[in-house]
């Protein structure tokens, strides 16, 4: 089921629309209303919210590439070499503190923020409607204070609407975001009114925030913390409402429209389906991760394949993935269902497809995304090429996830429950069961069950793996070639992860130059240019 979501503040609809008069020099008539008139009924408290829920939409996309081009498991790929500056900078680390895509995460994240303190300070939360609004409200400060704590440590914490006065304000305390996070996740579940679902298969609910998903992101942040009492407990909330399952469908169609708010969903946004409002909801994070189609051919496409679509090329496996998915599988009974269903080879690509390789392919080692394949049935609007999938929803967390944060926040006081939770994950990959589990078997299963989902890079800072996994990214870019064979194709020996310095993102340069109380984040210089 899909809805429309139209979010623009009363008071810049008012500013906009006023403008507009003046231009077309036609006299204003009435007031149109201001901040102080707003807020005040539960329809203002709805489109308020809506409003949070956009932020967080648009803040979406950009996150998510940005998390999985600082993971080891893809390479930036595109058209050539310098496709994507940005993303080719974060993937290699070699971004500076004027990269733009982390600059625009930042500041998008504090966009949700502001929209979110707006509905929590200034709509009364008197009637059903409006406490659910502020809870939900609640709910996304938590969802970006977890982010910005969990990539830049120290941002500022703003936890109400800021006074002229505030505006420059200074470095947070070590860890005191993601416990922001936690305190805002609990306030939301203890207002007692978000819903849970009302079944399994209930589609309806979750579209917006339910109870579960408050607790399933307030344990995930209180592990962070390392909390993991406190965390076991708010995942058992998630576990024991037996509301959620893992999606039993084909695993390549779990995050395709055959997956759609599934009875694994646990947080999903809603694309909108809608040619005529694809601008208001544009968004290539899916498009980003196609195959780059202007570099293939294909021949005699088998019918089950042919709703396969072309892309831009960027996100390509990298082998060592692919390799570590091959020897996991072959301990744990040597079953690539999910490997199969995730990633494909260039064999594949031949046999099974036809295709043949008409140009070199930059960031390529011979591995496609099956898992985020772009569709056919997904392209609502066709530019000339330049598709827009829009009406595909991003899974911010699966039941999946909820089941290894659970095994992980257990591991030391009740290994059973752990045990049991990474088998179910496991069972449904049709491994094996383990007989005992270890962290690093958790740590496996997360990187193969969540690839490609934006959890790898935070993963590896906080388990503290980041600096020997990635000390080597972006020293060599290979690619694929027209005979299929590999070769590199660019060296940068001053590339990779730095230890001390890449463990935490840049505070953007354009931050410190405006706000003398702000402190840049240890190892990086005031102002460092993309590419030193």
């Amino acid at each position: 089921m899909k809805f429309k979501i139209y979010a623009i503040s009363i008071l810049a609809t008012s500013i906009l629309f006023s403008s507009c008069l003046h231009e077309l020099d036609i006299q204003k008539k009435g007031n149109y209303g201001g901040e102080e008139n707003f807020y005040k009924t539960d329809n203002d408290a709805q489109q308020a919210v809506v409003t949070v829920y956009s932020a967080w939409n648009s803040a979406s996309a950009e996150i998510f590439f940005m998390l999985d081009m600082l993971g080891d498991d893809v390479w930036c790929g595109g058209a050539t070499r310098g496709d994507v500056v940005d993303a080719q900078n974060i993937n290699e680390y070699r971004y500076g503190t004027d990269n733009s895509t982390i600059k625009n995460t930042f500041s998008s994240l504090y966009t949700i923020i502001y929209n979110a303190n707006l509905v929590i300070e200034r709509v009364v939360p008197d009637t059903e409607i409006r406490k659910r609004c502020v809870a939900e409200a609640y709910f996304f400060r938590g969802w970006a204070n977890l982010y910005l704590g969990s990539l830049w440590g120290t941002a500022p914490l703003v936890d109400h609407i800021l006074s002229t006065g505030e505006y420059a304000q200074g470095n947070s305390e070590p860890g005191a975001l993601l416990r922001q996070a936690s305190t805002d996740f609990k306030t939301a579940i203890d207002m007692n009114i978000l819903p849970s679902k009302k079944s399994q298969d209930d589609k309806t609910t979750v579209i917006r925030i339910t109870k579960e998903t408050a607790y399933a992101f307030y344990g995930k942040s209180l592990l962070f913390e390392g909390n993991k009492t406190e965390a076991a407990k708010a995942f058992e909330q998630v576990i024991n409402s037996n509301l959620y399952a893992l999606y039993q469908g084909n695993y390549g169609n779990l995050l395709k429209l055959e997956g759609e708010f599934c009875s694994e969903s646990v947080l999903e946004n809603n694309q909108v389906g809608d040619p005529n409002t694809a601008w208001s909801f544009i968004t290539y994070v899916h498009m980003w991760r196609g195959w780059r189609a202007d570099k293939l051919s294909f021949s005699t496409i088998k019918p089950e394949y042919s709703d396969v679509t072309d892309g831009y090329g960027f996100f390509n496996p990298r082998k060592n993935l692919y390799d570590a998915f091959k020897l996991h599988n072959k301990a744990g009974g040597g079953n690539d269902y999910r490997l199969d269903n995730s990633i494909k080879t260039i064999d594949f690509l031949r046999n099974e497809m036809g295709l043949s390789i008409t140009s070199i392919m930059h960031g390529n080692e011979g591995y496609f995304n099956w898992k985020m394949r772009g569709m056919h049935n997904e392209v609502i609007t066709n530019m000339g090429g330049w598709n827009v999938l829009v009406s595909t929803n991003w899974r911010f967390m699966r039941y999946a996830e909820v089941l290894l944060l659970a095994a992980e926040a257990n591991l030391e006081t009740d290994n059973a429950k752990s045990l049991r939770y990474i088998n179910q994950v496991r069972q449904r990959a049709q491994l094996s069961d383990l007989t005992a589990v270890t962290l690093n078997d958790i740590k496996q299963e997360r990187r193969f069950e969540l690839c490609f989902e934006g959890t790898r890079f935070i993963d590896l800072v906080r388990w503290g793996d980041a600096a020997t996994v990635l000390a080597n990214q972006g020293k060599e870019v290979m690619c694929l070639n027209m005979d299929g064979s590999t070769s590199v194709e660019y060296s940068t020996p001053t590339a990779g992860f730095v230890a001390g310095k890449h463990d935490r993102l840049p505070i953007p340069a354009t931050e410190i130059l405006l706000n003398s109380n702000i402190n840049q984040n240890p190892g990086w210089s005031v102002s460092e240019a993309e590419g030193e």
